[in-house]
């Protein structure tokens, strides 16, 4: 029996051992490098397109996806490219549209905003005309009636009490049908307001229709506000005069205050009331209020001159308008 050394006799397993030792370990680091280049194959492109979807869903459709590849991925990336393509198109489509959209509004807006002015003016033009036919031919011939009316009376030396009374009766209603000419010629167009301007116009309007029902009215002026353009003076009148009718109707106030004052090229007007307020909400829910109907006309002078109109108002807080209007270029100082 032969008989070897045991190193002898193992060295040949050991070998096969260290090679398989050393084939498992590159065959471990060959798949480690595969399954890395694989990943990083997969991986990167599919972080690429996260990012453009991303980038697409804050609204940046502009920059391309960038996403090189031959396989399913890059067949993903490039829908996902042409999706990006046509929605950027459609957007573009919709801005376009929405600025076409928004030029015809203004253009519009514009032409309603001229025929409204002019249908304003022209309403101004023929107040203005009945207001000096009345004040020239009707009560000038009222008053002229009640003097002969007078002259009559005082010459009837022998006229029976009967005639007398007649004839006084006959004064008498001319007298009042003298006041209410005189009162629609105010509410037509007052003479003061092209003669005196703003100010003595809102001071007549308070007597005339404020000063009956016992209402005490405040009139602060500022001088720097003494005369503004027609078209101004005439549509914040307009404004104030609804005020006041509303204050007049409905407020059932003891006092008011109106404020007319100069800011540079800006002008202002408040008219303030302690009366019973309203709630401007409702007023502006429900159609059919007299009160409605007049707040629409008094933001839509205000609109026509470029201001703003607030009111404040509450149950038993009374109510107060506020009205700022800028100036013309040619009435800027």
């Amino acid at each position: 029996m032969l008989e070897q050394p045991i190193d002898v006799a193992l060295a040949l397993p050991l070998q096969l051992r260290d090679r398989l030792i050393v084939l498992t370990a590159l065959g471990f680091l060959a798949a480690l490098a595969v399954a890395w280049i694989t990943t990083r194959h997969v991986v990167k492109p599919t972080e690429q397109l996260t990012a453009a979807a991303e980038r697409m869903a804050r609204g940046d459709l502009a920059s391309p996806v960038g996403v090189a590849a031959e396989d399913e991925v890059g067949k993903l990336a490039e829908s996902l490219d042409i999706m990006r393509q046509r929605l950027q198109a459609a957007l573009e489509a919709i801005e376009r549209t929405n600025r076409e959209l928004e030029s015809r509004v203004a253009e519009r807006t514009a032409r309603l905003g001229q025929l409204l002015r002019k249908t304003i003016s022209a309403q101004e033009e023929e107040r203005q005309r009945l207001a000096r036919e009345l004040h020239d031919e009707t009560a000038q011939t009222l008053a002229a009636l009640t003097i002969a009316l007078d002259r009559a009376r005082d010459g009837l030396d022998r006229a029976t009490p009967r005639a007398l009374e007649q004839i006084g009766l006959a004064k008498v209603i001319a007298e009042r049908l003298l006041a209410e000419t005189r009162r629609l010629i105010l509410g037509l167009r007052p003479m003061v307001l092209d003669d005196l301007g703003l100010l003595p116009a809102i001071r007549w309007q308070c007597e005339s229709y404020l000063g009956e029902l016992g209402v005490e009215a405040t009139i602060e002026g500022d001088p720097a506000a003494a005369r503004l353009p027609g078209h101004i003076e005439v549509a914040l009148f307009r404004i104030v005069q609804e005020a006041i009718s509303n204050v007049a109707r409905h407020a059932e106030a003891e006092h008011v205050r109106i404020g007319l004052a100069r800011d540079g090229d800006t002008v202002t007007v408040t008219v303030a009331d302690d009366g019973r307020g309203f709630d401007a909400e409702r007023i502006g829910r429900e159609p059919g209020h007299d009160e409605r109907v007049g707040l629409i006309g008094m933001q839509e002078r205000v609109a026509l001159l470029g201001g703003r109109m607030e009111i404040r108002s509450g149950r038993g807080q009374g109510t107060e308008v506020v009205v700022e209007v800028p100036l013309a270029e040619e009435a800027r100082a």
